[in-house]
C-alpha cells in the first residue's frame, strides 16, 4: 500500500482527477470511507466536494473523532455522516445471551437452530 506519505500523495492525485490505476474521478461518483480516518485527506476531499469533482461522501471515520460539530462536512447536503458505532446496539449482550440460552433448549429438545449459517452456500 504504501507509507502514509504516498498514500496522502496518490489521494490527492484521485481527487484532483489524476486518476488512480486507470480510474478516473467524475462528478457522479460516490466516496465512501469505512476504513480508517487518518488514510483520507479530508481537505482535498472536502474541495473535492466544493469543486464539484466528486458528486457524494459517505463517511463513517475521520482524521478526528468525533467529527467537530463545526466541520463543514455536517452542513453539506452531499455528505453523508454515519456515527460510526453501527455495532453498539444498547442491550446487545442480553439479546446475544437470550438468542444462545433459546438455541440451547432447542439443541437440547432437538429442535431446529435457529440463525443457523450455512457455510457452504455463503448465505444464512
Amino acid at each position: 500500500m504504501g507509507t502514509p506519505e504516498t498514500v496522502a500523495d496518490q489521494l490527492q492525485d484521485f481527487f484532483e482527477n489524476k486518476g488512480c490505476d486507470g480510474f478516473i474521478v467524475t462528478p457522479t461518483e460516490i466516496f465512501i470511507n469505512i476504513g480508517r480516518g487518518g488514510l483520507v485527506d479530508e481537505d482535498a476531499l472536502l474541495e473535492a466536494l466544493k469543486d464539484g469533482r466528486i458528486g457524494t461522501a459517505l463517511l463513517d471515520v475521520f482524521a478526528v473523532e468525533p467529527l467537530p460539530k463545526d466541520h463543514p462536512f455536517w452542513s453539506m447536503p452531499q455528505v453523508f455522516v454515519s456515527p460510526h458505532m453501527s455495532a453498539d446496539l444498547h442491550g446487545w449482550r442480553g439479546h446475544v445471551v437470550a438468542k444462545f440460552i433459546a438455541n440451547l433448549e432447542r439443541w437440547v429438545t432437538g429442535k431446529p437452530l435457529e440463525n443457523v449459517i450455512d457455510k457452504t452456500s455463503r448465505f444464512s
